[in-house]
């Protein structure tokens, strides 16, 4: 696709561009009815705050271990690591923001408060960090291995941190999509029970 920008951020910003096209045009059509532009601004914001949390997420997780970054991430190994590693981190924040808000919306099929979509948005978060040290906990017992990292000789005094961050990153992924399902479960139980 060789149309599309090519970094992050040119990407970002035609999502933008075409998410403002759409919502004047549905405001063209549909005049004071245009709801569009609602959903926009929630999607928005849910990336928004799932970028600054993927940011201030990694900030702390390079602290742990910059060679999980180095090896398991590519990134360069100079003194603005920090640096890359919290772009990285808003850039995958803001992509989770991005799914797991456009899943609630497309999966709640009653429009709910925006108010209610919040606390959705809120209880998946918690549980994804509360999941995450849980998996940093057991990383341990999880039996993660690199094997590059024996191969080019990494001490193993350097490798359990490198594993502890791994786990972490492993945890938060799955606390998202595990406490997803469950609000999509327990929505969908509300709605049946209102509908008996």
């Amino acid at each position: 696709m060789d149309f599309l920008p090519s970094s992050f951020a040119g990407r970002l910003i035609l999502l933008l561009v075409l998410m403002i096209c759409a919502a004047l045009i549905e405001f063209a059509i549909k005049g004071k009815q245009a709801q569009r532009w609602k959903e926009y601004v929630f999607l928005l914001l849910c990336a928004s705050v799932t970028a600054l949390i993927g940011l201030v997420h990694d900030y702390f997780t390079v602290q742990i271990s910059p060679l999980y970054f180095i090896l398991g991430k590519s990134l360069p190994d100079d003194p603005r690591l920090v640096y890359f590693v919290m772009e990285l981190g808003a850039q995958a924040g803001s992509v989770m923001g991005f799914i797991i808000g456009g899943l609630l919306l497309v999966c709640l099929k009653e429009k709910w408060p925006y108010r209610q979509l919040w606390l959705y948005i809120c209880s998946i978060i918690v549980v994804a960090l509360v999941i995450e040290q849980i998996f940093r906990l057991l990383e341990p017992l999880l039996g993660l291995h690199y094997p590059l990292l024996n191969e080019i000789g990494i001490p193993e005094e350097d490798q359990a941190p490198f594993y502890t961050v791994w786990a972490m990153h492993i945890g938060i992924y799955t606390g998202a999509l595990l406490s997803f399902i469950a609000v999509w479960f327990y929505d969908w139980k509300k709605r049946k029970a209102e509908t008996d």
